[in-house]
């Protein structure tokens, strides 16, 4: 019900939590999807199966979100839950940007690729809860699972794209990343993957390094993308630093030229 989202965000997700269960690695019942507010889904899994640490990404997004974070490190703080979290994006916590953050992101791009061992989790049978979801239409009964015109989610399918792109289409990114029709094919079609976390920057950055050093071809073009890479966790870094840019301008005096409808 957020104003910034849309049901093609949920279908997004919901292609690739399904992608993930797929996951030949992945224990039968490692993966549930609940609906709720997040406390309330954390207060019953906590109430039945007594949560010691809590493992997820690090999440900056906007406003809506820094709340949702906020309000589950007061439940977890009072519950006596260990929530660790993991930046994928070289993201620093906090309120300022340090000298050498260029040099920091540069240094977490280039550190080795985590590959868990997916199969050492062990799942428990899924509880009978009314909350548990199993099949789209549970969420939205009137809009399809799958449309021709969107992208679909997915680990696999972003990888599809990232080979796409650094074999060959790419080639003329450089030239063509301005021009709308052309970008279409030309630029990297990554966004969402690495928005919902399909794909992890240090993926992306580390397989276009190998795809140049392979491709004299693609030096220019690759270069040009990596800038643009970095300059995704400096846009996400600066609504670390200042989540208040949601709501109000950089250049305060802006501010006098908002009209209201």
């Amino acid at each position: 019900q957020a104003p910034d989202y849309e049901v093609r965000h949920a279908r997004f997700v919901w292609q690739s939590l399904c992608a993930m269960r797929q996951n030949a690695q992945l224990p039968s019942n490692a993966l549930w999807v609940l609906r709720g507010q997040v406390t309330d889904i954390l207060q019953q899994l906590h109430a039945q199966y007594t949560i010691k640490t809590m493992f997820s990404h690090q999440e900056t997004g906007n406003l809506l979100s820094f709340d949702r974070d906020k309000a589950v490190a007061v439940f977890c703080r009072k519950a006596g839950i260990t929530w660790q979290q993991y930046s994928d994006r070289a993201i620093v916590r906090g309120s300022q940007i340090p000298a050498n953050w260029p040099a920091q992101w540069y240094s977490a791009m280039e550190a080795p690729v985590v590959q868990p061992n997916l199969q050492q989790l062990q799942s428990i049978p899924a509880p009978g809860w009314n909350n548990l979801i199993t099949q789209w239409s549970e969420l939205f009964a009137d809009a399809p699972e799958k449309t021709a015109d969107m992208q679909p989610g997915g680990t696999a399918t972003g990888q599809r794209y990232l080979q796409s792109f650094l074999s060959h289409r790419g080639l003329q990114y450089h030239r063509l990343i301005s021009k709308p029709a052309e970008a279409r094919q030309a630029c990297s079609r990554l966004s969402p993957y690495l928005a919902y976390g399909c794909l992890s920057p240090r993926q992306v950055y580390q397989a276009a390094m190998v795809a140049k050093n392979q491709n004299p071809a693609l030096k220019r073009p690759v270069r040009a993308f990596l800038d643009r890479l970095r300059w995704h966790s400096h846009f996400i870094q600066k609504l670390e630093w200042r989540p208040e840019l949601e709501l109000t301008d950089t250049n305060t005096q802006r501010e006098q030229l908002r009209t209201t409808v």
